[in-house]
């Protein structure tokens, strides 16, 4: 199955974290999907896309990913994103692929979603987030670890906090 990602999965620190593992051998491509918008979700530091005909989504393709692979993005992703067929252009050419769509539990804004200004403000907090997160992964159920999702991100973000003030200190 071939992914496009246009989000902060598109880091590889963050992918290499959530598949837990080294990312040789999956064939990663760049690649965009026209006719769709990357948003910020209230309240959030991710994005997600919707329809929009004057705009295109710059990303990339994942190719080559084991079973345990998707197991792991299903559950990273959670049930705020569902995987959907789109239609992209990979390697100069039109291709087909699935991307993680919002399943509209999250709530979309006008704002523009940057991978860069995500890299210099959030994926710090993000990678510890995802630590957390990503340590339920086989103890419990999806739906088991939604519950406990506001304690995991607080206790995450104590934890980064506690190791930036260790870092000045230092």
């Amino acid at each position: 199955m071939r992914l496009f990602f246009f989000g902060s999965l598109v880091d590889r620190d963050l992918l290499r974290l959530v598949l837990a593992r080294d990312l040789a051998t999956l064939t990663v491509r760049p690649a965009s999907l026209p006719g769709w918008r990357r948003v910020r979700v209230l309240g959030e530091s991710y994005p997600v896309i919707v329809p929009s005909a004057d705009h295109v989504v710059d990303g990339i393709t994942v190719e080559s990913l084991r079973p345990d692979d998707l197991d792991r993005l299903l559950f990273f992703e959670g049930d705020e994103y569902a995987l959907r067929p789109v239609d992209i252009v990979h390697d100069g050419a039109p291709a087909r692929a699935h991307v993680f769509a919002s399943t509209e539990i999250l709530q979309a804004t006008d704002r523009d979603w940057h991978l860069d200004d995500w890299r210099r403000a959030q994926k710090a907090e993000t990678m510890y987030v995802t630590e957390e997160w990503m340590a339920l992964h086989g103890r419990l159920s999806i739906e088991q670890a939604e519950e406990l999702w506001d304690t995991v991100k607080a206790r995450a973000l104590a934890r980064f906090a506690a190791d930036q003030r260790r870092r000045r200190a230092g």
